[in-house]
């Protein structure tokens, strides 16, 4: 039978590192333990979620790192377990979106927001939940994001719509893709910093750490300019396809 196979990494890229800069990339993977169902087969909602920091900004690092951590928090409260049995994973992404503003929101209040929000929350997020046998990809901003052979650079000028960009009133959601998994073997989501024509070589690594593996075996030799984060989702076969 087919189960997916969820991969991911970052390294921090070479410019950032010559001054001294922080990784200003973020990446989080939820895998939970199947969901038992008395009215057949438990859904197994999986999810991935990697957000780039505005690098003009003084430590985005910081809103990069709370986001991705959020949207896991999200997806790990106890009720949200139980109500996806019963969402479609578009109704999934609102509450994303939805919990994920309000959590900017919230954050934000106390301080001289302005300069608080222009400093530490302007992100890209781009992100997946899946159950399997569909997959709903959703971004705000700027990446790359891989379906089989074909290769979407979201590329919005050096100008990403930062979903924190609601906070001053902007209208920012989520664009969405739908992959129907059934038709599809693999899917993969990148910040900007990721050298599009490498992806070749981060399939079909069985090591837990293995796309991370190689992502410093090419830092290394002195690719990623800016920080590189990738997550690589596969169908493979288990015992009893």
């Amino acid at each position: 039978m087919d189960t997916l196979r969820i991969r991911g990494g970052k390294v921090i890229g070479r410019q950032h590192s010559l001054i001294g800069k922080n990784c200003q990339d973020a990446y989080q993977i939820y895998e939970p333990e199947p969901i038992k169902s008395l009215f057949g087969e438990p859904k197994i909602l999986r999810a991935g979620i990697l957000s780039d920091g505005c690098g003009s900004a003084k430590t985005s690092e910081v809103g990069a790192n709370l986001i991705v951590q959020r949207v896991v928090s999200i997806l790990g409260e106890s009720t949200v377990p139980r109500i996806c049995q019963r969402w479609s994973l578009e109704e999934i992404v609102d509450h994303i979106e939805d919990s994920t503003g309000d959590f900017l929101d919230e954050l934000s209040r106390g301080w001289w927001q302005t300069p608080f929000v222009q400093d530490n929350l302007l992100a890209t997020i781009l992100g997946f939940v899946t159950d399997g046998k569909k997959l709903v990809i959703f971004s705000s901003g700027d990446g790359t994001i891989f379906i089989d052979d074909d290769v979407l650079v979201i590329d919005e000028d050096n100008t990403p719509a930062y979903f924190a960009y609601r906070l001053f009133g902007k209208q920012v959601s989520f664009k969405r893709i739908e992959v129907n998994l059934q038709k599809v073997q693999r899917v993969a989501i990148a910040s900007d910093g990721f050298e599009p024509e490498l992806i070749n070589e981060f399939w079909g690594k069985e090591h837990p750490n293995g796309v991370q593996r190689l992502l410093n075996v090419y830092s290394k030799k002195k690719h990623f300019s800016d920080d590189a984060t990738l997550i690589t989702i596969e169908k493979i076969q288990t015992e009893g396809g």
